[in-house]
């Protein structure tokens, strides 16, 4: 997903309808919540809020199972 911009995934958001969103918001509620909730969210010395968001980005990523659609598979199943 490197390749893949803000911008772009904001677009294939907006081609969902209401139920394929609502699916994708329960897809990322709990790792969302999990990043938030968890002592590495915090920022650490010297890191401002960008860089922990990327960086709790490629920790969610990196937990992300093989044999599971990641978001970007998903999004572009649905477009064929």
């Amino acid at each position: 997903m490197a390749e893949t911009t803000l911008e772009q995934v904001q677009h294939l958001v907006d081609t969902l309808n209401l139920g394929e969103q609502v699916r994708l918001l329960e897809y990322l509620t709990p790792r969302i919540a999990q990043a938030v909730l968890s002592e590495e969210a915090m920022p650490t010395a010297g890191e401002d809020a960008w860089d922990t968001f990327f960086r709790l980005g490629d920790e969610i990523a990196a937990e992300d199972a093989v044999e599971q659609d990641s978001l970007t598979r998903t999004l572009l199943q649905m477009r064929r």
